[in-house]
């Protein structure tokens, strides 16, 4: 284990979570001894919250802007994963860790690694879920807003960790020798994140493919057969592969699962079949079979999958229920952050609503919004925030013949729009389909905003 005392460490990028990377990153080392320094662009009047976990420890704040002479005198710097890692001030430093780099090097227990362009939080959680249901000694962290780093000192390397990756974090791992999963998942791989990739969708797909580039061939990489991209990854690991689709599995693919209707999983494991049932309406039929996919892969028995597959209750800002009022039900979906995914959620609550009126918009990351088109038959009314991806938006509702309204600065002025055109029956889905900056902190601020807003007067 590498010995941090004494050396000089710079955090760039603490952030505003207690259990993020960087609040987490900052609290492991300095009680390792390291002569720690924090610099953010943001103010302290901001970070206020989060700067009192490192109370009882010397450490130099450097907020409001960066100072390249912090860099140049670290002997290590760990970054924030949405910090580019061709950041002019990362030039010439001597050494570059993350939170997930330094946790891997401490602990090596059993990995189950999960990524994708959606999915992924929803799958982690469940895969946690069903683990400890089983009575499995587990953990949960990565990119779902828990740094490994909270729980490593609770890690025995029989445990088993389950982490959700983004492609930064994945990225930042390349070629170092520390991600190494039992098993590893790609749910899909979608136009997101162009804004940092460049629109390079193939430098976007080797991030990604990091979760399987270490693995051997005792390991298993699970793989969407439906997806465009799943020959990329298959090229990028030496492990054996299992595919999932939402359509019947071909004979030829000996491991795998498939949808067979809404509520059936086929799961399949050296041509052999056993069909599972999906009692869960908190997730996508697609989420809840790739799960069972890796569990199943795991080791874990049928009987033991379905039962926490009921039990699960589905996370927060992911298809969530929030109330229903007046016979109107309100969902908060503020985790579908590009528009495939809010086509997603749309496509799944159409045939449960009366009618079905949506809370749509924010900020673009260089994406594609022509997969709404599939959405515009399923929706009595689009209410839409004002943000950089309002022009795209414009445009693509023009085409199709869609009226929409707003825009709206505010989530209460979006919410009255909604409820004022809803009738008992109806769904209020607030999916956005883009980034939150703008109007609101992060995509966990604009989530909670709706139900405050939802639950105000109730």
């Amino acid at each position: 284990m590498p010995d941090y005392s004494g050396k000089k460490v710079l955090i760039m990028g603490y952030g505003l979570n207690k259990g993020g990377s960087g609040p987490q990153a900052a609290r492991y080392l300095a009680s390792k001894g390291a002569d720690l320094t924090i610099t953010d662009l943001r103010t302290a009047d901001i970070l206020a919250p989060t700067m009192g976990i490192l109370d009882g420890f010397q450490v130099c704040w450097v907020l409001g802007h960066h100072d390249i002479s912090d860099f140049q005198n670290a002997d290590i710097v760990v970054k924030n994963p949405g910090v580019n890692k061709d950041s002019e001030f990362l030039k010439n430093v001597k050494q570059i860790e993350t939170d997930l780099s330094l946790f891997l090097q401490e602990k090596q227990p059993n990995l189950i690694a999960v990524t994708g362009s959606k999915g992924k939080s929803s799958i982690s959680s469940l895969i946690y879920h069903v683990l400890k249901q089983a009575g499995r000694r587990s953990h949960l962290g990565g990119n779902i807003s828990v740094s490994p780093l909270t729980f490593v000192d609770d890690v025995e390397n029989t445990d088993t960790v389950v982490l959700e990756i983004s492609s930064w974090q994945s990225g930042d791992l390349l070629h170092l020798d520390l991600l190494k999963p039992k098993v590893s998942l790609i749910t899909n791989l979608f136009n997101d994140h162009q804004n940092y990739y460049q629109n390079d969708m193939a430098a976007y797909a080797l991030d990604k493919a990091a979760v399987c580039l270490e693995q051997t061939e005792d390991d298993w990489t699970v793989l969407n057969l439906d997806d465009e991209w799943m020959p990329f990854f298959r090229e990028h690991t030496k492990a054996q592969i299992a595919y999932f689709s939402c359509s019947v599995l071909d004979k030829k693919y000996s491991c795998g699962a498939y949808l067979d209707k809404d509520d059936i999983v086929v799961l399949r494991k050296d041509g052999k079949e056993q069909r599972l049932k999906l009692n869960n309406d908190r997730m996508l039929p697609q989420n809840l079979m790739t799960a069972a996919l890796v569990l199943y892969l795991y080791g874990l028995e049928i009987s033991t999958i379905e039962e926490g597959i009921r039990t699960f209750k589905g996370i927060r800002h992911r298809l969530q229920p929030v109330l229903e009022k007046q016979g109107v039900r309100y969902y908060n979906d503020s985790g579908a952050t590009i528009p495939i995914a809010a086509v997603a959620s749309i496509q799944h609550f159409a045939p449960k609503a009366g009618k079905l009126h949506v809370i749509f918009g924010g900020s673009d990351k260089e994406l594609d919004f022509v997969p709404m088109k599939d959405a515009f038959p399923l929706v009595a009314s689009w209410h839409v925030f004002e943000g950089t991806a309002l022009p795209k938006i414009q445009q693509i509702f023009q085409e199709y013949g869609q009226s929409y309204f707003g825009p709206f600065r505010n989530m209460e002025d979006i919410v009255a729009s909604a409820a004022a055109q809803a009738q008992e029956g109806d769904i209020i889905l607030m999916s956005p389909g883009c980034t939150s900056f703008g109007l609101f902190l992060n995509e966990f601020d604009r989530g909670n905003q709706f139900i405050e807003i939802v639950q105000k007067e109730n």
